[in-house]
């Protein structure tokens, strides 16, 4: 290259290139995003989370309705088992307390005509025989209850003395031992479980629960105790009079800390093995 002479200079009309640093990606496709753009984008942002939230939730809705299906199956099940259990209890249930009578009239019978006594002896054995077999093979407990001395039925009034002290009792009314005796108490959810007090063999278990318009909500709280032996059925004294066997309950109170209501109204239950359950409702007025 030649040397510029030291007078040399540029022409007047010369103009530089302007020389601009390369673009990132975002400033090269930056110009396609509007305003317009930027918005359609946000909202379909928007549907999609919506969307999914949807399915989501739709899906939770399923289950719980799957649920419910079958909860009541299993209802429907067991209603059907407990009709048909009633039906034979109320077949062979009087078996055992017409003993007495058919071995009152064969009795009679005996002494009127000494000439077949041999032959009504053995028909009086095989009728007791026959009628003891039935009874052990188709009777099945029937429990009853009892609050403070107060036999227990649909809405009955028990009223509490200052110490709020509920002492529940069973009774077997059949022959039949009950085996694994439960009682069930559902209380309602203003009274907390700390105000309800109970000795070691009730236990809280969880609460009963409702359904409307899809929505399943909790009710009543629920207590329940188990029988550490079985309750034998009654027997027949040597005056054939059916002497019932019972057994006590662990008792509970309700504190004194509960002061909403002058009155708590509770649902109490029985039942055994091979039982049907037997529920009443119970208000219990406080001091």
């Amino acid at each position: 290259m030649k040397d510029r002479p030291q007078d040399w200079k540029l022409p007047p009309d010369f103009t530089a290139p302007i020389i601009q640093p390369e673009k990132t990606f975002w400033q090269k496709i930056r110009p396609f995003f509007s305003p317009s753009v930027n918005a359609a984008i946000v909202t379909s942002g928007l549907a999609l989370v919506s969307g999914v939230l949807f399915l989501n939730s739709n899906s939770k809705l399923g289950e719980l309705r799957h649920t419910v299906v079958t909860l009541q199956g299993e209802n429907n099940k067991l209603t059907t088992e407990k009709e048909a259990l009633k039906t034979q209890y109320s077949v062979y249930s009087g078996i055992p307390l017409r003993v007495p009578e058919v071995l009152n009239g064969l009795a009679r019978l005996l002494s009127n005509d000494p000439t077949n006594q041999q032959k009504l002896s053995e028909m009086m054995g095989a009728v007791q025989s026959v009628t003891n077999l039935l009874a052990e093979i188709a009777a099945i407990p029937r429990l009853d209850l009892e609050a403070n001395g107060c036999p227990l039925t649909n809405n009955t009034t028990v009223t509490l003395d200052r110490s709020r002290t509920v002492f529940l009792k069973v009774f077997n009314r059949t022959p039949m031992t009950a085996e694994r005796v439960y009682v069930d108490v559902l209380t309602p959810l203003e009274l907390d479980p700390t105000n309800f007090i109970t000795e070691q063999f009730w236990h809280l278990m969880p609460r009963s629960l409702a359904m409307s318009n899809n929505t399943i909500f909790p009710i009543m709280n629920h207590w329940r105790w188990e029988a550490t032996t079985p309750i034998p059925g009654y027997h027949i004294d040597d005056d054939l009079i059916g002497v019932e066997s019972t057994h006590s309950v662990d008792y509970f109170h309700i504190s004194t800390n509960y002061n909403s209501f002058k009155a708590v109204r509770m649902q109490i239950g029985v039942f055994a093995n091979r039982s049907r359950y037997t529920v009443h409702d119970v208000l219990f007025l406080l001091p």
